[in-house]
């Protein structure tokens, strides 16, 4: 399990998406891969848990535009495998100003058992925060 978390972190430490989170974001669209927002959202309680991964970052890749998902994405914060809770927080944090709301389950998933999910709740705090002109003050 480590190891997964150490390369997802590797991965986005590198500022790497997946190929098709930039194609999204550039044609400024609510698809991923051909599916729709409203797919990934559901596809977030799927009970395989690469799924449930994927469609963190997958409405990562979206961006702003996903608000939709925040409720849900909010609830993978408390999954019980880590690397889904991280993909979580990554997501919200791509989110930008649109997660606001996911804001208090970010701030208790800083005391998280697991140091990755610690550390990616506080750096999307910090970019939810930047995007809506909050002061930056956690983690």
């Amino acid at each position: 399990m480590r190891t997964v978390l150490i390369g997802t972190w590797l991965m986005l430490a590198a500022g790497a998406l997946p190929a098709g989170a930039q194609r999204a974001r550039q044609a400024g669209d609510s698809l991923y891969d051909g599916k729709p927002l409203g797919a990934w959202v559901a596809q977030l309680a799927d009970p395989v848990p690469q799924d449930r991964i994927r469609a963190a970052y997958a409405i990562a890749g979206i961006g702003a535009s996903a608000e939709a998902a925040v409720p849900a994405l909010g609830r993978l914060l408390h999954d019980e495998l880590p690397v889904a809770r991280y993909a979580a927080a990554w997501a919200l944090g791509e989110l930008g100003a649109a997660a606001v709301p996911a804001v208090p389950e970010l701030e208790a998933a800083l005391h998280d058992r697991v140091g990755d999910v610690r550390w990616v709740a506080a750096k999307a705090l910090r970019k939810i925060r930047r995007a809506s002109g909050a002061p930056v003050d956690a983690g």
